[in-house]
């Protein structure tokens, strides 16, 4: 395993013991399943 890999795969942990931002991530999942989101192309003409 590189180093880059190890130091990704530590991250993800990190990530995955965190309570909030698992919970900010699934809200965002449904947010953008129910097309609750601004595209792109939108925002870069703002």
């Amino acid at each position: 395993m590189s180093i880059a890999e190890y130091e990704s795969l530590l991250e993800t942990l990190e990530i995955l013991s965190d309570p909030e931002l698992i919970r900010a991530i699934q809200l965002s999942e449904k947010e953008l399943k129910a097309g609750k989101f601004v595209p792109l192309e939108k925002l870069k003409s703002e």
